[in-house]
């Protein structure tokens, strides 16, 4: 490493002073004071200026600033690093000798001044209205200042390419001989254009770790073919007609369709995808339009039976005084069957019905209602009976748990999780509904979260959303998967979506509060979630306690001192606050200490 990028410079804001300090101890100390500008070099945010080379601290609840504050040099360009969070901008009127410059395509070179870390990634323009008010280019695809997702502008769609894309990807597009032209309205049934590209395209997956995510496959849905835009594809539904309704499940990450059901797939609009070169994965960048034209129904003509004349009485044998005998058992024995048959389905069916009424839904294990449903052959009709008697109570049964969850934060045990599946999956049985099939996958996934199979749980879950997109249980639960992963930026992204899907229920919220505090150290991101926690529920203890941690890390004293203390005096009788109430009520009377209320 060169001398100049061992050195660091940093800028003190309140004594307008500069310190030097090595990259290997970073611990710079503003002579005015004394004082230390940062504990943790590579955790603190910082801005870095590339024309006179000073970091200083950011405040992420502030705009940004039009002008350096060391060297005053107008800021022209900005970029956030997805490594160390750090905020670099280039001047106008830099000096020519210098440790880092803007490159044309906007990024630090020849690395970030922070962390050192080469910039190749794909960026993106994001222009932040809500926090940090500028434009910026990133990698990153959701804004840390606003919350919002990054999205790249896409060019039109004019031109496919159809070269096999397994091999390296030129720098410029190379257009086909003959090129397809495919029309701007795009209605045309995709088994035409899937015929054009005559398998000359990348076949593609979802990926469900990374939202509007997809990943090459031989056995993937998708077709990608690129267009004239360097790193941009267009992306096609992989098969020209659906079976059924739940076919549309596989491809909503690309498509919306406003008539999912069985028949032909016609494209409306088509879906763009942008690539990453270094992780080869695809971002859905542009959602496109599906419909589906319905097969006409064929009606079918019953087959009609020939015509058989009966036999008369005279075209019988005699078979002599047996023969009313023999017809006579015969009946007999036929209303002895059918008597049979009654008592013991017509008694299971008033069993289950009784059982379900005394609240023996799915306990006891083995001689339940619902156990006694599945090992008992019900008819067409009884199961329609059985429909009407008891869906309301287990309706209802399995509500109740899921308002306890919502409403009152319970956590249901495994075997609780287990028996609520049950109920979900027995309404489903007498009258299918995505909705069931939903909560039940939902409590399934639960359970082996629960049990730490976090695989099984990742799947179940996976399901309940094919069925169900607007159950923020699921959604929400996904998040709690990531963060048990460690994967917290995975998680934040599912905590967002549990909050934009049910504003009004607290667990993404506090998930989200607590997370952003203690894994992400984003702390405007974890002041934001915890004023929500706030706006929700005015006495919940540990949403002053992680928000005056959020305002204590960005140097606000005094306001993190009064949410401490709001922290404990709501705390007062409550069993589970969330912190440790003792340990705060020491540090507290040192931190009020630098304040003058």
């Amino acid at each position: 490493m060169t001398e100049s990028l061992q050195r660091l410079k940093f800028f003190c804001q309140v004594h307008q002073e500069s310190c030097v300090t090595q990259r290997a101890t970073p611990l710079p100390m503003c002579e005015q004071g004394p004082h230390s500008l940062t504990e943790d070099f590579l955790r603190d945010k910082w801005e870095y200026c590339c024309a006179c080379e000073s970091f200083f601290s950011r405040d992420d609840h502030q705009p940004a600033r039009s002008k350096c504050p060391s060297c005053e040099r107008s800021i022209l360009a900005r970029y956030l690093c997805d490594t160390c969070d750090t905020l670099s901008f280039e001047t106008e009127l830099p000096p020519p000798q210098r440790s880092f410059a803007f490159s044309p395509t906007g990024l630090p070179y020849p690395s970030c001044p922070c962390c050192l870390v080469r910039l190749q990634s794909p960026t993106v323009e994001h222009n932040c209205v809500n926090g940090l008010r500028a434009p910026f280019r990133t990698p990153r695809q959701l804004c840390p200042f606003c919350g919002e997702s990054v999205v790249k502008p896409v060019a039109p769609v004019e031109v496919l390419q159809t070269r096999p894309l397994t091999e390296d990807l030129p720098t410029k597009p190379v257009l086909p001989t003959p090129p397809i032209l495919f029309p701007s309205s795009f209605e045309k049934p995709v088994n035409e254009y899937l015929r054009a590209l005559n398998g000359k395209a990348v076949i593609a997956k979802s990926v469900f770790t990374q939202p509007d995510a997809l990943i090459e496959s031989n056995d993937g849905q998708f077709w990608l073919t690129k267009y004239k835009g360097d790193d941009s594809f267009i992306v096609f539904p992989g098969i020209p007609r659906f079976g059924s309704a739940q076919d549309f499940t596989h491809f909503q990450v690309a498509f919306d369709c406003s008539n999912p059901e069985a028949g032909q797939v016609v494209i409306s609009a088509p879906a763009v995808a942008y690539l990453n070169p270094t992780s080869r994965i695809w971002t859905i960048t542009q959602k496109g339009r599906l419909k589906v034209q319905g097969e006409p129904s064929r009606s079918v003509t019953p087959e009609l039976t020939p015509y058989q004349p009966t036999a008369s009485a005279e075209d019988v044998p005699a078979t002599g005084n047996k023969l009313p005998l023999f017809i006579g058992g015969g009946i007999l024995g036929v209303i002895l069957i059918g008597m049979l048959i009654y008592l013991f389905f017509g008694s299971a069916k008033r069993q289950i019905i009784a059982k379900v009424k005394q609240g023996q839904i799915t306990t006891p294990v083995g001689n339940s209602a619902y156990d006694l449903f599945l090992s008992s052959n019900l008819s067409e009709s009884d199961r329609a009976g059985l429909a009407k008697e008891i869906s309301g109570d287990l309706n209802s049964k399995g509500e109740e748990v899921i308002t306890q969850i919502v409403r009152d934060g319970y956590s249901p045990p495994i075997a609780d999780c287990d028996g609520t599946a049950k109920i979900f999956a027995w309404l489903d049985t007498l009258s299918p509904q995505s909705s069931y099939k939903a909560r039940k996958h939902y409590f399934q996934g639960r359970a082996a979260f629960d049990s730490n199979d976090l695989n099984r749980a990742e799947n179940e879950i996976k399901q309940s959303m094919n069925f169900d997109q607007s159950l923020a249980l699921s959604v929400n639960h996904m998040g709690r998967i990531y963060v048990r992963r460690k994967d917290y930026t995975t998680a934040q992204y599912w905590y967002q979506k549990a909050i934009e899907i049910d504003p009004n229920w607290m667990a993404p919220r506090s998930n989200l509060c607590t997370m952003a505090v203690e894994n992400l150290k984003n702390y405007y991101l974890g002041e934001q979630a915890c004023r929500g926690v706030l706006q929700l529920d005015p006495n919940k203890a540990s949403g002053y306690y992680f928000l005056g941690r959020s305002l204590e890390r960005r140097g606000y004293i005094c306001d993190a001192a009064r949410e401490f203390r709001t922290a404990i005096e709501k705390a007062s009788g409550t069993t589970s606050p969330g912190f440790n109430v003792d340990s705060l009520s020491r540090q507290l009377p040192k931190l009020e200490s630098q304040c003058s209320y």
